[in-house]
């Protein structure tokens, strides 16, 4: 282990080598994200990200918040990078989580020898090596736990630059490293506004150093915590849409908030000491204080440990104190006292201790060294060889968990083994299904995900879908009903019950659907064909028509519109505009034989023979057994000059 501060430097070369052990040690630990894939919400932050793709995505990643998953556009801009260097290869993505992992495990190491902290790099290593940091280093989208933590980190150090905490008579301040530190938290902030808690953390670090905070501190953090309630009131807006969508199911008292909180800091602290079991999602807590008062005795414990740690600072030291203040203020923010989104699958993630973590795994191993360096050396050489032995077996279990995150299949897998009632997970499984064509195993997950949560509309509608697309088109729109029921404003919903509502032939039900889906969201492409569909089959060519071309001026490269529109028009006898449409449908879909058969029809209304007959071979050639398309055919070869001299 590191010796205290003060003791003889090490020879040179022991740093770089220790440096280069904690780098080995955590690509091992973590040499399964190198081949894993994409899970979770990957698709929303990255896959399906128009802003990650596009040459201009940077304008609206950094001036337009509210419009993405959330404003952390540093963090969206290393996807950008990435993106325009190597496209969509996962490698790329995790190796870049596992390069900042490691980085911020040696500035971890750094912070806590610029802290005087007894062995420092045991500290980095424990936090770098515990399983619950698996979450942050092998999922993609939460690249924003750990490049917030790299540059938090560099703030840090800058900050202890600017004014050494550690000494009683600092020098006089170094401004440029003041710039430096500032410049450095607010490229974490645009990371993630998790980092609001540094400035306090800065004034709890000079308390412990020093026993108190001077008033010139405090006002020079100022800007600090300007700069991160401003991210993070930005934040809390690009949440704001996805909490109302859930507001029923995160709606607490206030007592119900602190019962949260305190379970959630034990909870926490349990899986740093005891990591088993670790799962992408926890079962949700009962938090309802008024039915069960003794929830409140969480937040009674909390307050009695820190009372504790206050009353005897002397005796414990004020390290002790100092950490457990930190650890809290890390994680304040994820504690359920603002609401946040996914509140309503759980109240608790092992990524919410990423940056919390880091204290109260200091504190255990400077507490271990110095009750071991109190029993004498050779204590303090068994001490470096468990401390060893406890790093390997840290490392073999990141690994084991690194593991389900490979896939989502492993991922959702495994977190029913330990969550059976994890919405969540059946509702991935449920979508992977049915992206696979494994329909009755899709329809499964979705049926387990509404009997745990019967209130959601989502569930409802994506059964749903799956019921039509097999077929079941009964089935399906009583679904369909249910999840508008639910959820009555959802135009999506209304449109998937439109086009439920025309297969069963009920038209005018479906032209209401239709109807309300357009008035919900005008912009709605499918709504405006469905109603057209709707208002072909009631014989309003007229008004089809004019559905359609709205349809395809929201939307014009939809095969299946320029078709429809098209038989609209044949069936005015428009064959011009009709045959028009049919070849842009074919050109969208060359493989479909319909959009040519419908030409090669209209070319033979208009008289043009020849190109019709290309038209129905290449319907032949698509569909070898399509007898239409053969009999118009014969017809005209049988009565042009070509094919009779052919004959």
């Amino acid at each position: 282990m590191d010796a205290a501060a003060g003791t003889v430097p090490d020879p040179r070369w022991k740093p770089y080598a220790a440096g280069a052990l904690l780098v080995v040690l955590v690509a091992l630990a973590f040499a399964p994200a190198f081949r894993a894939q994409y899970i979770w919400d990957d698709d929303e932050w990255l896959l399906d990200n128009p802003d990650v793709r596009s040459s201009a995505g940077l304008e609206r990643i950094w001036l337009r918040p509210g419009e993405g998953p959330h404003y952390y556009p540093l963090t969206f801009t290393s996807f950008w990078a990435e993106y325009h260097l190597w496209g969509y290869a996962p490698l790329g993505y995790h190796a870049l989580n596992v390069l900042l992992h490691a980085l911020n495990a040696l500035l971890v190491w750094q912070v806590l020898k610029k802290l005087g902290l007894r062995a420092a790099w045991f500290g980095a290593a424990f936090f770098a090596l515990h399983p619950v940091q698996v979450e942050s280093v092998a999922w993609v989208t939460e690249r924003k736990n750990v490049l917030s933590l790299f540059f938090a980190l560099l703030s840090l150090l800058a900050y202890l630059r600017f004014r050494p905490i550690k000494d009683e008579s600092p020098p006089a301040p170094a401004w440029p490293w003041y710039a430096a530190a500032l410049g450095c938290f607010f490229l974490a902030s645009v990371s993630k506004t998790v980092v609001v808690a540094l400035p306090p953390a800065i004034l709890v670090l000079s308390w412990w150093k020093r026993g108190r905070v001077s008033v010139r501190e405090a006002l020079e953090l100022v800007p600090f915590l300007a700069l991160g309630l401003f991210f993070a009131l930005l934040t809390v807006k690009a949440e704001a849409p996805k909490v109302a969508a859930v507001a029923d199911l995160i709606s607490y008292t206030f007592f119900d908030r602190c019962a949260i909180a305190g379970r959630a800091l034990w909870f926490y602290a349990g899986k740093l000491l005891w990591p088993f079991p670790l799962t992408a999602v926890y079962p949700r807590w009962d938090a309802d204080v008024s039915a069960a008062p003794a929830l409140l005795l969480y937040p009674v414990a909390v307050m009695a440990a820190l009372g504790l740690l206050w009353f005897r600072r002397e005796q414990f030291g004020r390290g002790a104190l100092a950490a457990v203040l930190i650890f809290v203020g890390a994680l304040a923010p994820v504690l359920g006292f603002f609401n946040y989104s996914t509140m309503s699958m759980s109240l608790a993630a092992d990524h919410y201790q990423y940056h919390a973590s880091i204290a109260l795994l200091a504190l255990a191993v400077a507490a271990a060294d110095g009750v071991l360096s109190a029993l004498g050396e050779h204590a303090r050489k068994l001490g470096a060889v468990a401390g060893a032995a406890l790093l390997a077996g840290l490392c073999a279990l990141s690994f084991t968990h690194a593991l389900d995150f490979e896939n989502s299949q492993t991922l959702w897998t495994q977190n029913l083994e330990h969550n059976p009632d994890s919405w969540p997970a059946h509702y991935n499984l449920a979508g992977d299904a049915a992206r696979a064509g494994k329909a009755e195993e899709a329809s499964a997950h979705y049926r387990e995900a509404i009997r745990i949560r019967p209130r959601d509309s989502t569930n409802y509608n994506n059964l749903a879908c799956v019921l039509l697309g097999t077929g079941k088109v009964e089935e399906a729109a009583a679904a369909f009903v249910l999840a508008r029921d639910l959820k009555p404003d959802n135009e999506e919903v209304r449109n998937n019950l439109g086009y439920a509502l025309l297969r069963l032939g009920k038209l005018d039900e479906a032209q209401e659907e239709f109807g309300e889906a357009i008035r919900l969201r005008p912009s709605l492409a499918a709504a405006h064909e469905g109603l057209g569909e709707v208002l072909a089959k009631k014989g309003r060519l007229d008004e089809a028509v004019t559905r359609y071309l709205e349809a395809l001026a929201l939307d014009p490269r939809q095969m299946g519109t320029h078709y429809d529109l098209a038989m609209v028009l044949y069936r005015q006898k428009k064959y011009a505009e009709a045959a028009a449409h049919f070849a842009l449908a074919g050109d969208l879909a060359p493989e479909s034989p319909r959009a040519f058969f419908g030409l090669g029809r209209c070319l033979e209304h208009l008289g043009k023979k020849e190109e019709a007959a290309k038209c129905f071979r290449e319907v032949l050639r698509l569909d070898p057994k399509n007898a239409e398309a053969a009999k118009h055919l014969n017809a005209l070869e049988a009565g042009t000059p070509e094919a009779k001299s052919n004959e």
